[in-house]
């Protein structure tokens, strides 16, 4: 089968596409032909090795499982004889490990039925992204009939981000990329600022949340935008690859200066996104329309490479599809 892998950690012209054996599923396991994956910043910071944290769980001195990739959307072509529920045939995704191939085994924990209206490849962006959006969501009390800021609203996580929001009942209020405003406006939100215009970001009132998918301010620059009891939510942080803390620890070191911060009567929460967690959940909004993947480039299999250095340099809003 073709997957995409690496043998060593370092740049993404580490990586490598070619034949790979085809894998073999447990007991406990399906074997699945991935049709589809998408693309998201944890994939290219595992490729790479970093921040080397990550290492520990990934391999100290070499990657323990040589093919990358999260997301996968597929069909079963073999069932584990211990596992009941799902038959040859079935269309499934979810979030796994090495989906960046022709096949992925995962585990029946791990499988969860694809939603019928929705293509592979629209499906498999949902797992990652979306999920960790719903979990930022959770963080809060309640958002219906709040103001819900979502900083990087253009983003993966963040086109999430707003939807969910929105359907929620939140009048969402969105921060993104000049040429991402108008993209952000249709996923729901109610008011939407351009970054890239510091004085439009003052005019932005107290919010009862805020969910920040980018994390490069201190908490008193995000203070103005949070109301009195309100939550701030923290889903990421941009990995300073010039400074020896950021190489090391990763956005560690950002969530550290903000929990020392004083937080004057404003909570802080920070999500470390637990994989499949709100599937059931993320289905029916899939299902129902009311939460839509943002895809803005569809890559193959074959050009996963091209796909990483593109998220890399372009920074693309939405969602990056590979079709395998």
């Amino acid at each position: 089968m073709k997957a995409v892998f690496r043998e060593k950690y370092g740049g993404i012209e580490n990586l490598e596409i070619d034949e790979r054996p085809r894998p073999k599923p447990k007991r406990d396991e399906l074997l699945v032909e991935v049709r589809a994956s998408s693309v998201n910043p944890a994939d290219l910071y595992i490729a790479m090795g970093v921040p080397w944290l990550v290492r520990l769980v990934e391999g100290v001195g070499r990657p323990r499982k040589a093919v990358i990739g999260r997301d996968y959307a597929g069909v079963i072509v073999e069932v584990g004889n211990e596992i009941t529920g799902f038959a040859v045939g079935d269309e499934i995704y979810g979030e796994a490990t090495q989906t960046w191939a022709g096949f992925v085994c995962v585990k029946a924990k791990n499988a969860y039925r694809k939603p019928v209206s929705l293509s592979f490849d629209a499906t498999a962006c949902a797992p990652l992204a979306g999920l960790t959006a719903l979990q930022a969501i959770k963080k809060a009390p309640t958002v219906a009939g709040k103001r819900v800021l979502v900083v990087g609203a253009s983003g993966g996580v963040g086109t999430f981000a707003v939807q969910l929001a929105a359907s929620m009942g939140a009048q969402v209020v969105g921060i993104a990329s000049t040429r991402n405003l108008e993209m952000v406006r249709g996923l729901g939100a109610a008011q939407v600022e351009d970054y890239e215009e510091p004085e439009s970001l003052k005019s932005i009132a107290p919010c009862d949340v805020v969910i920040d998918t980018v994390c490069s301010r201190n908490f008193a620059e995000v203070l103005p935008w949070l109301a009195e009891g309100g939550v701030y939510v923290v889903v990421g942080a941009t990995i300073n690859m010039n400074s020896l803390l950021g190489r090391f620890a990763g956005p560690a070191g950002a969530y550290l200066k903000l929990m020392l911060a004083k937080k004057h009567g404003r909570r802080l929460a920070i999500v470390t996104a637990k994989p499949n967690d709100g599937i059931a959940e993320m289905s029916g909004l899939l299902e129902s329309g009311q939460v839509k993947p943002v895809i803005t480039k569809q890559f193959q299999l074959s050009d996963a490479v091209a796909a990483l250095a593109y998220l890399k340099e372009k920074r693309p809003g939405g969602k990056i599809s590979l079709v395998v």
